[in-house]
Parts: C-alpha cells; sequence; structure tokens
C-alpha cells in the first residue's frame, strides 16, 4: 500500500473510531458521576454480547480523544463483565486508541519534526536518546499524570521511538485502569460505592504517578546531560 493510501485509511480509521465511539458515549454520558456510569452499565447490558465491541470501541474513542474518563468506562466494564473480561475489553480498547493516535502522528505530523531536527543537531541527539531508552521513558510518562493520556500518544509518535517500545511501555498505564475495573466488580457485588471508591483508587495512583513524574523529570535530565543539550538547548 502507498504511503498515501495509508494515511488516508488511517485518518479515515480514526475519524470512524472516533464517531462512531463519541455517538454511543454521548447516549450514555450526561449528569453526576454516578448517574454516567449506572448508564453505561444500563446501556452496554442491554446489546448483550454487542456490548464487548462497544466497550473496546469507547475505550478506544477516549483513548484518542482524550475527552472523557476512562476511569468510568473501567467502573462500567467492572460491573457488567466482572474484574478480568471487562479489564481485557477496556485493555484492549485503551492500546488500539493509543496505537491509532500514535500512528496518526507518526504519519502525518513526523516528517516535519524530522525538518525540525535537521537543524536542531542538540535536538536531534536527545530525541535519539530518547528512542534508545524508549519502553523506559514510554513508561515513567504514562505512570506520570503530568501529561494526559491521548496528549502523550500523539507527543510520543512525534519522537523517533519505535512502535514496538511504545506499546511495551503503554502498558504501565494498565494496572490503574484494573484499579477501575475491580472496583466496579465491587461495587456492582454491593462491596462498596463506585464513586467513593475511584477517589480513592485516583489517589492512590496519583501518589505513584508524583514519584513516576519526579523519576521521568531524572530521566530526561540524564538523557539531556548525556547529548550535552544543558550547554546549548535552542541553538
Amino acid at each position: 500500500m502507498k504511503s498515501g493510501s495509508f494515511k488516508r485509511w488511517l485518518i479515515a480509521a480514526v475519524l470512524v473510531v472516533m464517531t462512531a465511539g463519541g455517538v454511543v458515549a454521548y447516549k450514555l454520558w450526561s449528569g453526576p458521576i454516578n448517574d454516567r456510569i449506572q448508564a453505561l452499565i444500563t446501556g452496554l447490558q442491554s446489546h448483550g454480547p454487542a456490548g464487548w465491541g462497544m466497550v473496546a470501541l469507547i475505550q478506544a474513542a477516549i483513548a484518542i480523544s482524550g475527552l472523557l474518563p476512562a476511569a468510568a468506562m473501567g467502573v462500567a466494564a467492572g460491573a457488567i463483565y466482572g474484574t478480568w473480561l471487562g479489564f481485557s475489553l477496556t485493555a484492549v480498547g485503551t492500546l488500539l486508541g493509543a496505537s491509532v493516535a500514535f500512528l496518526l502522528a507518526r504519519s502525518l505530523f513526523r516528517p516535519l519534526i524530522q525538518g525540525y531536527l535537521s537543524r536542531k543537531p542538540y535536538m536531534a541527539r536527545l530525541d535519539s536518546a530518547i528512542a534508545t531508552d524508549g519502553w523506559r521513558t514510554v513508561c515513567l510518562l504514562r505512570m506520570s499524570p503530568v501529561m494526559p493520556f491521548a496528549a502523550g500518544s500523539y507527543a510520543l509518535g512525534l519522537t523517533s521511538i519505535r512502535f514496538s517500545h511504545y506499546l511495551l511501555g503503554s502498558l504501565a498505564a494498565l494496572p490503574a485502569l484494573l484499579g477501575y475495573v475491580f472496583l466496579g466488580h465491587l461495587a456492582r457485588q454491593g462491596f462498596g460505592d463506585a464513586t467513593h471508591g475511584t477517589g480513592l483508587v485516583h489517589l492512590a495512583f496519583l501518589g505513584i504517578g508524583i514519584i513516576a513524574t519526579l523519576f521521568l523529570i531524572l530521566h530526561i535530565g540524564r538523557l539531556a546531560k548525556r547529548v550535552g543539550l544543558a550547554k546549548s538547548s535552542f541553538e
């Protein structure tokens, strides 16, 4: 397939996923958080096995656009399908959306970045160093709240990180998702309130994220020092 044709198909796929996921989410998403989760649960349950694909589709749209909270989708999936099936569906959607966002940025905007890097040798060396240490950088970024998931996917697509390293590092986002899915399962079984539990899980992962952010700053600092970026960052 030619490059131009591939880009057109990629853009079309993104539009289809975002439109379909957005329409479904719009119909299910209104009111306070408890009402939203209940609406998701009720709406998806009414679709039976077809709801599996809808869960993955909505989660992919969330990962691509970043316009809706992934936590509520995780809670809803856990309440409907249980911990492991709910997690599997939302994890597939998350990685699918992350892959589409990354490849979209890589195919459409990376050539522009390469032109910039050709004029900025220090930045080019930093980009190369990030790519060499790729999966570790992605892992820390996924665990850190410093950048939203969707924005991080597009930003990473602009670097020269290999796609395989990007996917490997993105797995670091899944433990938090599993926590929300498990909360949904517990809440559905009558063991707790989903809203209250979501807040506790969010605080716990926020603490982990702050630690990851500190390591991310140190990591980027080491990479910058390695390539001599501190001497003349944007010359």
